[in-house]
Parts: C-alpha cells; sequence; structure tokens
C-alpha cells in the first residue's frame, strides 16, 4: 500500500490555528496512540481509538494538521470534552464526506466513489463475495468515517443486510455485505495477515474484523477462530477476480 502524505506542523503554526472549526477527528489503532509522547485525550471505540487534530491546511494528497494533546486542549475555549468530540464530529463530516464504491468499480476505473446517500446497491455488477471500499473525499483517514453519525445505518439500508467490516489501513475499509456465504472465521485472520504483508505499521488500524447488525445497530468485533489458510478468498479480497498480485490496493 501506498504512504499517504499526513504531514504534521509545528507549535506557532497550531498556536495561530485555534479555531473550533479546524477541530477533526482520526481514527488510529490503540498501538499507534500510545506511541505519542504528549499527554492527549481521546476516547475509544471497540480496539480502535479516536483522536483530536487542528486541521492546518488541506491539499489533495495530503492533510496538514496538529494533534490537540492537554496543552492545546487549555487554550481552546471548550466547555467539556463532549464538546471538543461533537466540534471534530461535525467538522470531520463537513470537510471530509463519506464515499463508497465497490471494488470492482475501483479496479476497473470505471466510476468515482459515491457520496452515501447516491449509492445503489443493486445497481452495481457484484463479485462474489461483493467487496466495497469506505473512505473520505480525499482518501486520507478514510476509515474514521465507520464513526460518523449514522453511517453504518444507512449503508445496511442500502445493502439490505447486515455486513462485515475489514480495517484495511487507517485510510479506508472494506464492506462485506452479509449474503450467507461468508466464512466469518476468516475475517480477522484476514486483517491481521493483510495488516502484516501489505499495511506499514503506522497505517494499521485493528487486526479485528468486525461486524454490522442492523437490527440491534450494534458493532462487535469478531474473534480470530481460523488457523487455516483460504488463498483464493485472501486472494479475492486483495486482488478482485482478475488482478494483478503487483496491484496496489489503494483507492
Amino acid at each position: 500500500m501506498k504512504n499517504k502524505d499526513i504531514k504534521i506542523v509545528d507549535r506557532n503554526e497550531e498556536m495561530n490555528l485555534l479555531k473550533k472549526e479546524n477541530i477533526i477527528f482520526s481514527l488510529i489503532s490503540q498501538e499507534e496512540n500510545r506511541r505519542s509522547q504528549r499527554p492527549h485525550p481521546y476516547r475509544l471505540q471497540n480496539d480502535m481509538v479516536i483522536t483530536y487534530r487542528l486541521v492546518v491546511k488541506v491539499e489533495d494528497q495530503s492533510i496538514h494538521s496538529a494533534l490537540i494533546d492537554d496543552t492545546l486542549l487549555n487554550t481552546l475555549d471548550l466547555s467539556s470534552y463532549e464538546e471538543l468530540h461533537n466540534l471534530a464530529i461535525e467538522n470531520t463530516m463537513r470537510l471530509f464526506p463519506a464515499k463508497v464504491i465497490s471494488m470492482e468499480q475501483m479496479f476497473m476505473n470505471e466510476s468515482a466513489p459515491s457520496d452515501i446517500d447516491n449509492f445503489h446497491y443493486d445497481d452495481i455488477d457484484k463479485m462474489s463475495p461483493p467487496l466495497y471500499v469506505l473512505s473520505n473525499n480525499i482518501k486520507i483517514n478514510g476509515a474514521s468515517t465507520i464513526v460518523y453519525p449514522g453511517i453504518l445505518e444507512k449503508l445496511a439500508e442500502k445493502f439490505k443486510s447486515n455486513f462485515y467490516i475489514l480495517p484495511s489501513s487507517v485510510h479506508e475499509v472494506i464492506l462485506i455485505p452479509d449474503e450467507g456465504d461468508i466464512d466469518k472465521s476468516q475475517l480477522s485472520w484476514l486483517v491481521r495477515t493483510v495488516n502484516m504483508e501489505q499495511v506499514s505499521r503506522n497505517e494499521r488500524l485493528s487486526n479485528s474484523a468486525y461486524k454490522y447488525d442492523k437490527d440491534e445497530k450494534s458493532l462487535e468485533k469478531i474473534e480470530e477462530q481460523s488457523t487455516t489458510v483460504n488463498q483464493e478468498f485472501v486472494n479475492h479480497f486483495l486482488y478482485g477476480n482478475e488482478q494483478d498480485p503487483d496491484m496496489d490496493l489503494e483507492p
């Protein structure tokens, strides 16, 4: 996978950009969160972590931002951690709207990703199993879209079923509608294997797969059960039906 360009700014730039509309959030791994050298606010999301950042500038292939640590937090005019979180959700959804595209369309360059409201599951020639890529409009930190309020509910309505979420990196997740023919015992094994072989350490999000239940409106981690490799399923996940194994997975 390609490394995305996520640029860090210095403290002088941080102090000049202390505006509420610049507050966003990122979804990262617990391991990556522990590497931070500065105490900072964060929130657990299953086995992932929501952290908060100040956006300086957004370009086509990069986001210039700074971690909101405790020092910066004390300079922001916020009444609570809840206000910080709500502002981050609102701003991130506005600046980086969610997009979805089928894996087949992405590989074939047939169309651009769709907004969730304009995504039509039944109109797509589906692979078996059907795979979809969920990210944001600039494909950077796009896995954060799974935290957007209502996004998973809307996707379940589109799929008319439960679905699985495979965190392929911090930049996107893979969606698999549950059509009753998925061996879910292999999914977490698959995520962990792809992480080790395809994803740089700082871009890994989780070693777990998840299932979204449309009736319960809940997201649950799938425990790894498989100890054997279904190579056909692994190749299908990584490369599609007839893709070059050297092809880049990134949208």
